[in-house]
């Protein structure tokens, strides 16, 4: 698999063509693996931090409205 990808973006890099160059990408999209979004995150992380300030924001809410 990787021997593909590395064939497909030297095609990419001595086309002489744009019709080649959009040819050896197309492949080379196709060889590549599909990232997830969640892939560049900690998920978990990111759902403890929500739910951390969610937390503090209805806290401050709380606390305001008794001294009003």
């Amino acid at each position: 698999m990787a021997y593909r990808r590395k064939f497909w973006r030297n095609m990419m890099r001595t086309a002489l063509t744009y019709e080649e160059w959009a040819h050896a990408a197309k492949m080379l999209d196709k060889e590549t693996p599909k990232m997830h979004e969640s892939d560049l995150y900690d998920e978990e992380l990111v759902r403890n931090k929500l739910q951390e300030l969610r937390h503090r924001r209805q806290e401050d809410l709380l606390e305001t409205s008794s001294f009003a």
